[in-house]
């Protein structure tokens, strides 16, 4: 670029946008520690392989949000949306569950155990159970997402593999996931505290 050094657009360009996605492909190690210093996504050397083009796509620094179907954020506030817009369901305590199965990352959660979860375990509240769920499959249906939820008698799971979802990326060691964690987890949930501890704690990055 005669007009302006690569480290110079670069340094520009984090200025405006913090969490811009940066790519260095050059010829040169020379800039490499520069480009570190401005935590780029990634640095290539040329001539350029397009499985490696492909591998720093796959491991941006930052998680792409904005496009591309459902994804959802646990670091934070926990929120879920589709196609860069939140997801909105019928009851607040839909969320929490779809909140919960996420947590509990494709595990098959039981009625008593998402009861006592969302309501303390007042059994007052089972009725609810049937509700939420079918305004969890509801939701997801409309986004043509049906398949994520997992139902069995009396349970429920979400198909975790194949859920866009920054703590999941934050397990599997990607740098999208690593990065986005600021020191909150679902935090508008008492029970997340939990795993927030264990992120706290180092409880390391788990295969599965």
């Amino acid at each position: 670029m005669p007009s302006c050094h690569g480290t110079v657009l670069a340094r520009q360009l984090k200025a405006l946008y913090p969490q811009i996605n940066i790519i260095f492909a050059t010829a040169y190690r020379d800039f490499y520690e520069k480009a570190l210093e401005l935590r780029v996504s990634g640095y290539l050397l040329k001539p350029l392989q397009e499985e490696q083009v492909m591998e720093e796509l796959r491991n941006l620094r930052y998680p792409i949000a904005s496009k591309g179907g459902l994804f959802v954020r646990a670091f934070g506030s926990f929120e879920v949306f589709f196609d860069g817009k939140p997801v909105s369901f019928r009851y607040q305590k839909t969320k929490e569950l779809f909140a919960y199965l996420i947590d509990r990352r494709g595990a098959l959660i039981t009625q008593d155990e998402i009861v006592t979860v969302l309501w303390g375990g007042d059994e007052k509240h089972s009725s609810y159970f049937k509700q939420l769920q079918k305004d969890l499959s509801d939701t997801l249906g409309a986004l043509g997402c049906g398949e994520l939820l997992i139902k069995q008698r009396g349970a429920l799971a979400l198909w975790g593999d194949q859920i866009r979802c920054d703590y999941y990326d934050w397990i599997h060691g990607l740098p999208g996931g690593l990065n986005a964690y600021r020191g909150e987890y679902m935090r508008q949930y008492d029970w997340g505290e939990a795993t927030r501890v264990n992120l706290e704690g180092g409880a390391g990055l788990w295969d599965n």
